[in-house]
């Protein structure tokens, strides 16, 4: 949560203070993310060898796209669902969540 929440505010400084090095900042975070993506699939290639299913030999394609995926999709995701408990504790009327649990956890909230 409080890294998240930094990210953010790095994100606003950067474009109020130093808004003609956003792009810069933005491509070689993806860079760096994409060589590390890259560097960790050839890693699990070689420790698994041969052992590892054809389908998944084939992963590589996508490694380009982990970047985007990760850290601004899953970014967002994470910071949707941290405001949505925060402000409405949305956790507690999830479906998956019995409603023994939910009907406690609101008494002790209380």
């Amino acid at each position: 949560l409080l890294l998240n929440g930094k990210w953010w505010v790095y994100f606003v400084q950067m474009l109020i203070l130093h808004p003609a090095s956003v792009k810069y900042m933005i491509v070689i975070n993806y860079v760096m993310y994409a060589l590390t993506n890259a560097w960790q699939y050839v890693v699990a290639r070689l420790a698994l060898g041969s052992t590892m299913r054809p389908e998944d030999r084939n992963l590589w394609i996508t490694v380009p796209l982990m970047p985007i995926y990760t850290g601004v999709y899953l970014r967002l995701v994470r910071s949707f669902a941290h405001t949505m408990e925060i402000l409405h504790k949305a956790s507690y009327n999830d479906a998956w969540n019995p409603w023994k649990v939910s009907r406690v956890a609101r008494e002790e909230a209380l």
